[in-house]
């Protein structure tokens, strides 16, 4: 339960040493980083996910009104998003620091960019890491900062971020739905 103590703790708190830092993933390295680096550079790609069948269904009426629209917009998008994930329209780009990057457009016509890559790491400290927002400007170079706006039943979480200039254009508020759902078929 190493999420929900973080989202729990007061700002303070959560910038102690117990929550992993990029530092701390690096330490944290499992497994041979020569069998890593053999699998990425193949042009070969991962196995498509599977549609989680133990995934419990949300009852709408158990849901304040307020959240609701959040709660089951997040959870509705999650075959949307395996789809995508899953689609045979990627178009290889290259490999870049032991990941394969892959573009493609959606059908709204945007562009969507898929990397795939091997963490050397435990699943748990992954994800805690992932969802600390206030890290997310060290694994994302656009994010200026970000923070939770709040937190709302069932793992979900509106989300601020402010993304920094690119090139010419200029710096965005964004907002966000977040939702931790998992499945103990995908590992």
């Amino acid at each position: 339960q190493i999420f929900d103590k973080t989202m729990m703790m007061s700002k303070e708190e959560t910038k102690s040493n117990d929550f992993p830092s990029r530092q701390n993933l690096e330490e944290e390295k499992r497994g041979n980083q020569e069998d890593i680096y053999d699998i990425m550079n193949s042009k070969e790609s991962f196995p498509k996910l599977e549609y989680p069948d133990d995934i419990k269904e949300i009852d709408p009426s158990t849901l304040q009104e307020e959240h609701k629209q959040y709660i089951m917009g997040a959870r509705s998008r999650l075959h949307e998003l395996i789809d995508l994930i899953n689609s045979d329209e990627w178009n290889y780009v290259k490999t870049k620091s032991k990941t394969r990057i892959y573009v493609k457009k959606s059908e709204r016509g945007l562009v969507c960019i898929k990397g795939e890559t091997i963490f050397p790491f435990d699943a748990e400290l992954i994800v805690s890491y992932l969802m600390r927002v206030d890290r997310r400007h060290e694994y994302d170079k656009f994010t200026d900062h970000a923070n939770i706006i709040q937190e709302l039943p069932r793992r979900t979480f509106l989300v601020y971020a402010k993304i920094k200039q690119i090139l010419v254009v200029a710096s965005r508020d964004i907002t966000f739905t977040s939702q931790i759902i998992t499945s103990k078929k995908q590992g």
